[in-house]
């Protein structure tokens, strides 16, 4: 209802303008006597009304951006989370999550540009709101892929590093084998600790991305 109602005041504005500008029209087509008898209204009220619809309209503007998050929004998010996700969670293209992440960020923001054909600046409030969920989305898919990634894969490459680093000292390589995500020993805890530092970082990076984004994609 309130939005049908700023709608409607841009309307009757839009009229005024409308109205005051075929005045000035029909008083330039008029006889010099016509003119004293309908004076033409001044330029000062013509741009204080042109004024007044700008600052409606970009306030209007601001309202549906800043806030407004449709739950249609949520599935594409969701499945751009789910691919960033699926890259972040491959052995050493993970360190490149600090890059990835904010380049998530900026993708999202732009398919919400382009999913409203271009019509639209996305709001610091959504943009935060967009990266957040797809950071967590992310955060999740890149633990399971690693996961997955360390069950059929840790003896294998665990066993060819070990060959490879075979002066280096036993406990060097096991926190090594352990950052990359090829450890052999499932210990719980350590898993728990990696899964909830990805909860916390993934999203402050995308959100990054957002922001910049939102800032920068106009």
């Amino acid at each position: 209802m309130a939005e049908d109602n700023r709608i409607d005041k841009l309307e009757q504005q839009l009229n005024r303008i409308e109205g005051l500008l075929n005045k000035n029209i029909d008083n330039s087509n008029s006889t010099p006597t016509a003119r004293v008898q309908q004076p033409t209204p001044p330029k000062k009220e013509i741009k204080q009304v042109l004024n007044n619809v700008k600052k409606e309209v970009k306030k209007e503007r601001s309202y549906r951006l800043s806030n407004n998050f449709g739950t249609e929004m949520i599935t594409p998010i969701m499945l751009i989370g789910v691919m960033i996700g699926i890259i972040v969670g491959i052995p050493f293209i993970n360190l490149l999550f600090f890059i990835l992440l904010p380049l998530a960020g900026i993708l999202a923001i732009k398919y919400l540009q382009i999913e409203s054909d271009h019509r639209i600046i996305v709001g610091f409030k959504k943009a935060i709101v967009t990266t957040l969920v797809l950071g967590f989305v992310a955060a999740i898919i890149s633990s399971i892929v690693q996961l997955s990634l360390q069950v059929f894969l840790a003896g294998p490459t665990s066993d060819f590093f070990s060959s490879m680093l075979s002066g280096m000292d036993q406990s060097t390589f096991n926190i090594l084998m352990t950052f990359f995500g090829f450890d052999r020993a499932f210990e719980l805890i350590p898993m728990l600790a990696r899964v909830l530092l990805k909860l916390i970082i993934f999203p402050i990076f995308a959100m990054v991305g957002g922001l910049i984004g939102s800032k920068f994609l106009r």
